[in-house]
């Protein structure tokens, strides 16, 4: 099974069906359902890195490569997907967050200083969270994360946030909700990530249909 979402998901479903039956792995396209069957592709990126969660090479990680490099896209292995996991999720949770609040595409708010200082103080939340679990990221993960936000197609928004827009349910929990619980775990203040939570939650609680 490969993993795409959410950086509690090996937990969770390892925890069903052992964590010896899951490979991870992470992504990079926006995309999303034009129409029933219809999957339209908004991105110009499409990247997949996949890696056996204790770093080692094995012949099942193998032939999933090989598969994943006969569609043509980006393909990669790696020998610390955690680490490849959580440098993402620096960047999605905040741009999942923070567009899902303001509703606009990407190119309309990465630009203005106070939005960016909102997006950079989340991301570094997330950065904080990871190395207080012992994964190391690269100690330029943040300005990373901003330049590919600087250099992303200026239409782009997140598949959470087309949720959102949509009033449809979304992965709030898996992307904005683990953080702050994950910061109580370890010890690390995340007040970003809880007001993000805090303001979109009402809002998923209305796509769930609960009072």
């Amino acid at each position: 099974m490969s993993l795409q979402n959410g950086v509690d998901a090996a937990e969770q479903i390892g925890a069903v069906i052992g964590i010896d039956h899951l490979i991870g792995s992470a992504t990079w396209i926006s995309s999303a359902v034009e129409a029933p069957g219809v999957i339209k592709q908004v991105s110009q990126f499409r990247r997949v890195v996949l890696g056996e969660l204790d770093g080692s090479i094995t012949p099942r990680l193998q032939k999933l490569y090989k598969a994943w490099q006969e569609t043509g896209i980006t393909a990669e292995l790696s020998e610390n997907i955690l680490k490849i996991l959580w440098t993402k999720f620096v960047f999605i949770s905040a741009v999942s967050g923070f567009g899902s609040l303001v509703r606009l595409p990407l190119g309309d708010y990465r630009a203005v200083h106070e939005a960016r200082f909102f997006i950079a103080s989340l991301m570094y939340e997330v950065e904080a969270i990871a190395r207080a679990q012992g994964i190391m990221l690269d100690a330029d993960v943040v300005e990373k994360s901003l330049a590919f936000i600087d250099n992303a197609a200026p239409q782009i928004r997140p598949s959470m946030q087309l949720d959102v827009e949509a009033g449809r349910r979304s992965e709030i929990e898996s992307i904005i909700g683990v953080i702050p619980q994950k910061g109580r775990i370890f010890g690390v203040p995340t007040p970003v990530a809880d007001l993000v939570y805090a303001a979109l939650l009402p809002i998923e609680l209305k796509a769930r249909g609960v009072s």
